[in-house]
């Protein structure tokens, strides 16, 4: 018998067999970290100089990096389309992710200060 599904129907996957801590690090890399990255650099934007929330931002940073790998290597992680995802689109979350990191702690250093000021 033939396949009824078309070659060019989407296939979409489930997210029936995701575990609670799969769950958990997809919120984390995908959301939480970003709010925490965001409201760090006002936090920055606050001190003189380098300090503290220097330091947690970037382990947040480096923390949401290791968690997607971990996503994508250990617990079946996907992409925002729900496809199964792999270590290329590790790799350009990496860079995406220090890019926008290293622009919202340059903000956080300057731009942020002056608003605050």
């Amino acid at each position: 018998m033939s396949d009824s599904r078309s070659p060019l129907s989407p296939q979409i996957q489930t997210n029936e067999g995701q575990s609670g801590i799969g769950v958990l690090v997809r919120l984390f890399w995908m959301f939480l970290g970003n709010l925490f990255l965001v409201l760090l650099s006002f936090k920055i934007a606050q001190s003189k100089g380098v300090s503290i929330a220097d330091i947690v931002f970037w382990s947040v940073a480096v923390a949401m990096v290791a968690l997607r790998y971990i996503d994508i290597k250990y617990l079946n992680g996907q992409t925002t389309n729900c496809h199964r995802a792999s270590l290329r689109d590790w790799r350009r979350y990496l860079l995406l992710l220090a890019g926008a990191a290293a622009i919202l702690w340059v903000f956080g250093h300057t731009l942020f200060k002056q608003v605050l000021a």
